[in-house]
């Protein structure tokens, strides 16, 4: 596992395993997530994965109702909107993920401070090699839902 490069695309690939992973600095214990290969307090390069347990509490959030085309080909749209927040994780690092488990339809029911947990849901992306031809492929998609 540690073998891996601190890239975007190693945290993608480590969310497909189902695990959410972060960089902790060796020397200053600080953790950031998404990975960093340098630091974001002391600015040093000896950092290391880290699994991180995906609970925390609803920081902040906004109710989507003109998304991504992504987020609209899964039947999202004005008249069902998605969430999209940010999660203060117990590790002490903040994430922004899409929120599941909710009225979308009446945000204002929703509680800063409810308790969530990292949902890892099986799907498939559509891929488009570089001579224009698309297929499906297996992807898993993060989200958080109450605990």
């Amino acid at each position: 596992m540690s073998e891996k490069p601190f890239t975007v695309q190693s945290y993608i690939d480590f969310i497909n395993e189902k695990k959410l992973m972060g960089t902790k600095c060796k020397d200053c214990g600080n953790i950031d997530l998404p990975p960093k290969s340098i630091c974001s307090k002391c600015f040093k390069d000896n950092v290391e994965w880290i699994e991180v347990e995906g609970k925390g509490k609803l920081a902040t959030f906004s109710a989507i109702h003109v998304g991504t085309t992504l987020m609209n080909n899964k039947g999202y749209s004005m008249k069902k909107p998605y969430l999209f927040g940010t999660i203060d994780l117990d590790c002490g690092v903040s994430i922004s993920s899409h929120i599941k488990g909710f009225d979308e339809l009446n945000p204002e029911k929703i509680k800063f401070g409810t308790r969530l947990k990292a949902n890892f849901e099986d799907g498939t992306e559509t891929f488009v090699d570089r001579k224009g031809n698309a297929s499906e492929r297996p992807k898993v998609f993060l989200s958080f839902v109450p605990e």
